[in-house]
């Protein structure tokens, strides 16, 4: 029905449309994100301790996935502020922990209790798709309106010159990685109260390949050239793109890993395509 077909994307687009929507700021300050799967899937487990410590506290879980999330890419901005390694070393360097953590035997079954709690809270569809918007315009505000928002334009475009400018170059790094963390966090959430109606990818309700997606969507908004301003309306734009790619594939029956190779080379090729533009205009 399309009823259904419409809330399978839904169900695809507003997660992917969180991440990138985080990832898109990083990249706009001259970063990269690539922990933002594996930090959703650890900001998961997260929340899944805490309803286990608080004897099934639904509102504490809710509250801990996003405050992991946070933390996490906070300790990851840190990292890129401080460390001579350049941003994408830092965050591999990152993924590789928190894969481990998220995959590891103490994580096995572990968010199962949460999920089964927050299933109550899944519907309507359409509360989660109205937050969503509300999460995209408050982050498009406050790029807009904040300080933060050229600062972080400054930080992209040209690092030592935003310093020299007396821009707070490590702060604004801090921030953007502890943006992305969040929205990671949020996505948690959501995919913790919809995993019901959500594919188990490896007993988890993260989607497998999501990075391609992730990093997909923030190219398609513009977000490859630093001190872009890839606003919410872009990201929402390329979400929808690789979810569309994503239900093309899956309907010409082609397996999670060559979808993932397909939409990598999609990816690319419009990528060639933005970066000549940049260069002759």
């Amino acid at each position: 029905m399309l009823a259904d077909f419409v809330s399978q994307i839904l169900l695809a687009l507003i997660p992917l449309f969180l991440v990138a929507a985080g990832q898109a700021v990083v990249m706009t300050g001259g970063g990269i994100d690539l922990t933002a799967p594996a930090a959703t899937a650890a900001a998961l487990l997260a929340g899944s301790w805490v309803f286990a410590a608080t004897a099934g506290s639904v509102a504490a879980a809710a509250i801990a996935m996003p405050a992991a999330g946070l933390a996490l890419g906070m300790l990851q901005g840190m990292g890129v502020a401080r460390s001579p390694l350049p941003a994408w070393a830092i965050s591999l360097g990152a993924l590789g922990m928190l894969d481990g953590l998220s995959s590891g035997p103490a994580a096995a079954g572990v968010w199962s209790p949460v999920h089964r709690a927050m299933t109550a809270l899944a519907d309507p569809l359409a509360a989660w798709v109205g937050l969503a918007v509300v999460a995209g315009l408050a982050l498009h505000q406050a790029m807009k309106h904040l300080v933060a928002g050229p600062w972080l334009r400054a930080v992209g475009c040209h690092r030592e010159a935003a310093r020299a400018a007396g821009v707070p170059v490590a702060a604004v790094t801090v921030g953007t990685y502890a943006l992305s963390g969040l929205t990671a966090g949020l996505a948690a959430v959501f995919l913790a109260v919809q995993a019901a109606r959500l594919p188990l990818a490896g007993g988890s309700p993260v989607p497998a390949w999501w990075l391609v997606d992730v990093l997909g969507a923030a190219v398609l908004a513009g977000a490859h050239r630093p001190g872009g301003r890839a606003g919410p309306a872009r990201v929402l734009a390329g979400a929808v793109v690789m979810v569309a790619l994503t239900v093309l594939l899956a309907a010409a029956g082609a397996p999670p890993g060559a979808a993932a190779a397909a939409k990598s080379l999609v990816v690319l090729g419009v990528l060639a395509v933005l970066v000549r533009s940049d260069h002759h205009p």
